[in-house]
């Protein structure tokens, strides 16, 4: 995927500021989007030059969370 634009998150800051300490390195931002550049060959879903969105937390597609979450998100 490359990314096109990336939300910082109001926790982001905390961890510049030392206020979390969780062990680094941390990947910081949420709320990606970008295009699909490249596919692998089980990928039935998406395809390069699709719009896309970075989720940032594990779709289970199970929990109450996906279950009412709108297709296109989850």
């Amino acid at each position: 995927m490359d990314i096109l634009t990336c939300g910082v998150c109001q926790m982001d800051p905390h961890y510049k500021q030392g206020g979390i300490t969780d062990d680094l390195p941390i990947l910081l931002g949420n709320e990606a989007s970008g295009v699909v550049s490249a596919v692998g060959p089980d990928a039935n879903e998406v395809a390069p030059g699709d719009r896309v969105i970075l989720n940032w937390r594990t779709v289970c597609r199970e929990c109450r969370a996906c279950a009412k979450a709108s297709r296109s998100l989850a």
